[in-house]
């Protein structure tokens, strides 16, 4: 089949008809759009968004104003049983320091009778 140069339809009149079909495509979508976006329930999701936020923001304020209250009277608190913990520790150290004094003096007498002893016997 040879090649022609005529169209089935004249392209002025296609060109006008796809124009036409492309603006009524775009207006569609853009009142899809609309409508997606304007449903009934958004104000609502709106509003729960609002009191979903305040809710977060008054948790966040408590947890900070109990953080820095507690922390001043904890911190009062916590060095005093530091200290107290300190003072038994103190206290421990100085009862074992005795006991390896103690132990120490009973091991040089008990070495002095054992040269006694090997003196005696060699």
């Amino acid at each position: 089949m040879p090649a022609t140069e005529d169209y089935l339809r004249p392209l002025p009149k296609m060109h006008r008809w796809f124009a036409v079909s492309m603006i009524v495509l775009f207006l569609a979508t853009l009142l899809m759009m609309y409508f997606d976006h304007h449903d009934e329930w958004r104000a609502y999701q709106h509003q729960f968004f609002k009191l979903q936020a305040d809710k977060i923001v008054a948790e966040e304020n408590a947890k900070k104003a109990e953080l820095t209250g507690a922390a001043v009277s904890n911190g009062a608190k916590s060095a005093a049983k530091l200290e107290q913990a300190y003072a038994e520790k103190l206290q421990e150290l100085k009862t074992h320091k005795d006991q390896l004094q103690k132990s120490i003096t009973n091991l040089a007498e008990q070495e002095e009778e054992l040269k006694k002893l090997d003196n005696h016997y060699a």
